[in-house]
Formats: structure tokens, C-alpha cells, sequence
């Protein structure tokens, strides 16, 4: 077999499992419809958000504040709530317990609920705060769920690099993977052909009442409609990137599509496919998973530096804030630096 040859069923041996890849008709009549966003937000101007400047000695002292309090601090600001917790077992059930409360909403109010998970150690904190907590587990209503990759890695399906493989491995696991709708990468395509299907798959879930339509705006995205997540996870790499949003790549330009790919990434695999900031900045809710001390100058320099040079910073919901889920260690240079004036995320 080639190395992106998928056919229709497909047995990994690491996952001891066999995946199918559904048809575009199959995948139409399973998925229930994206959330309505509100009329009155249809008409807004889609202008390029910058964060509101805040000087560091206030952050600090309320960042400060926060790490002495309960076991979950939280921090605001105009563009982000900052739930800052002890350490990753604290951070899981902080964010375990907003998980359910996003999910039960959505799924009460429009019958679905539509996410959108990153990998690696954002994976790891979604299978360890629900996949593995009964209790949240079975507060979820997994048949009334989709569940779309953020971005994943041009590899096939059974190689370990492959977010859907590691996806598919815990829903395994734990049980649901029989009840939840999963929309995987086909990377048996071509790297563009891929992107372009599975933007397809994403707008094949939706009607046109469920859009955001952008149309005859000053300054805006250069797309007619754009589906609104009920929830987009995210995590960040140390060079600042987000999704396989990369800095200095022209990807972060991207302004016509929903799903773009990237043929030159900074680590390896080199060629990836992901979602792009429209369709990020457009979801109904978006949270960033940040855990250990590995994170801790990247944190530091995202509240500092305003340039926006890292991806991360260009990551500012149109409907929302965004929600970091961090720890101690994580945080730990940020509440050290107490210099000049910063900008808050």
C-alpha cells in the first residue's frame, strides 16, 4: 500500500481496530445541524480585533490575587478569562466540568453539539477530565455529537502521528466511539485535495441557517458563509503556533477558505491540514489548554509582546472570549514579569 492509499475500511494495528471512512452521503444524512448564531451578530463588522491594552503591574497584582485564592482562580479581560489551577489534575476538572456545561447547552438548545479538538496534550486533558471521568462521561450526550479535528498530520490513519488515530484510540476506550460522530482527515487524497474535501465535510453539516453569512462587508473575511463550532480546543506550541497555524506563514493570511494545509511546517510531519482563523474566530466558544513549566516563556511572551507575531495572538473569537485553562507552571514567568506596560491575551 502507498503511504496515503486508504481504503474503505482500514485495520491499525496499534489501535487493535478497524476505522471506515464514510461516504459524503452518509456523512449528510448523520449530521445533525451547526448552531444558529444570534441575527444581531450577522450584520456586525468583521474587523481585525486587537487586544485592549492593560498595564502589567495591574495584571500581575490580580494575577497575583488569583493564585492565592481557590483552587481554581480566574482572570478577565476584554478578549480572554484566564481559569489558572495548581496543576494538571486541577486543570482537568476545571475544564472537565465547562466541557459538559458547553455540550448540555448546545445539545439542549439546537439538539447537537458540534467541537472541534486539536491533539497531543489537548487530546490527553479531553480523555482525561471526560472520556475517563464516568461522572462526566455520562453527562454527555455522545449520539448527539460531532466531532471534527482542528487540524491533523498528512500521515495515514494507523501511523501514531495521526490526531484521528489517537482520537479514535480513547473514544475507543472509553466506550463511545460506537455512539459519536467522528469527521476525519481523508489523507489518503492529495495534501489540497484533502483540505478541499474536508471543508466540504464540515459544509455538508450545515444548512444555511446555521451560517454566519458575510457578505458586502468594508472589511472582512473573503468567504460567503461561515459555520459557527459550538466549541474549537486548542493548544500551543512554544514557538506560539496554534492548530498548524505557524509563525510567518502565509497561512495566517488565509481569508477564502475554512480549511487550508501547510507543505512546510517548522516540526514534523512537514505537510498538514488544518482549520483556518476564519473559521476559528468564528466558533461560539474557544478554549486553550496550557499545562507545565515547557509553556511558561511562550505564556510570558504572549502577554507581552503585542506585535502579534505568534499565531496564537491572532486567535480572537467574534462572539466570545477566549477561556485558557492553565496552571501554576504554566503561568509562573508571566506572574514574575513586572516590568513595562503589556498587553493581556
Amino acid at each position: 500500500m502507498k503511504k496515503h492509499e486508504m481504503p474503505e475500511s482500514v485495520h491499525c494495528g496499534f489501535l487493535s481496530c478497524s476505522f471506515s471512512f464514510h461516504s459524503s452521503v452518509t456523512r449528510r444524512s448523520a449530521c445533525s445541524s451547526f448552531s444558529t448564531v444570534a441575527n444581531g451578530f450577522v450584520n456586525q463588522q468583521f474587523r481585525k480585533i486587537r487586544p485592549a491594552k492593560v498595564h502589567s503591574k495591574s495584571f500581575v497584582h490580580h494575577l497575583a490575587m488569583s493564585i492565592t485564592s481557590t483552587k481554581t482562580r480566574y482572570i478577565e479581560s476584554d478578549f480572554s478569562v484566564f481559569r489558572i489551577s495548581q496543576d494538571v489534575k486541577e486543570v482537568e476538572a476545571s475544564f472537565g466540568d465547562y466541557f459538559v456545561e458547553i455540550a448540555s447547552k448546545a445539545i439542549e438548545k439546537q439538539g447537537s453539539f458540534t467541537l472541534a479538538i486539536s491533539g497531543g496534550s489537548v487530546l490527553q486533558c479531553f480523555s482525561n477530565a471526560i472520556l475517563e471521568t464516568a461522572v462526566r462521561r455520562e453527562r454527555v450526550d455522545w449520539e448527539r455529537t460531532l466531532i471534527f479535528l482542528v487540524d491533523e498530520r498528512y500521515v495515514p490513519w494507523d501511523d501514531p502521528q495521526s490526531n484521528y488515530g489517537q482520537l479514535h484510540k480513547v473514544l475507543q476506550a472509553s466506550g463511545v466511539e460506537h455512539k459519536v460522530k467522528v469527521f476525519p482527515v481523508n489523507t489518503s487524497l492529495s495534501l489540497e485535495e484533502a483540505a478541499s474535501s474536508y471543508e466540504q465535510d464540515i459544509l455538508s453539516c450545515q444548512n444555511e441557517r446555521d451560517f454566519i453569512k458575510v457578505l458586502h462587508q468594508p472589511v472582512k473575511y473573503q468567504l460567503e458563509k461561515v459555520p459557527a463550532f459550538d466549541l474549537i480546543l486548542l493548544g500551543l506550541g512554544e514557538d506560539g503556533h496554534t492548530a498548524s497555524l505557524f509563525p510567518n506563514k502565509e497561512l495566517l493570511d488565509e481569508t477564502k477558505k475554512l480549511v487550508g494545509y501547510e507543505t512546510s511546517s517548522p516540526k514534523p510531519p512537514l505537510e498538514r491540514i488544518t482549520l483556518t482563523l476564519p473559521t476559528i474566530n468564528h466558533a461560539k466558544n474557544v478554549a486553550f489548554i496550557v499545562v507545565g513549566k515547557g509553556k511558561a516563556q511562550i505564556m510570558q511572551r504572549l502577554c507581552e509582546d503585542h506585535s502579534l507575531q505568534y499565531p496564537a495572538r491572532l486567535v480572537v473569537p467574534i462572539f466570545t472570549r477566549k477561556e485558557w485553562f492553565v496552571d501554576e507552571d504554566a503561568m509562573s514567568q508571566v506572574v514574575a514579569a513586572q516590568e513595562a506596560p503589556r498587553e493581556m491575551l
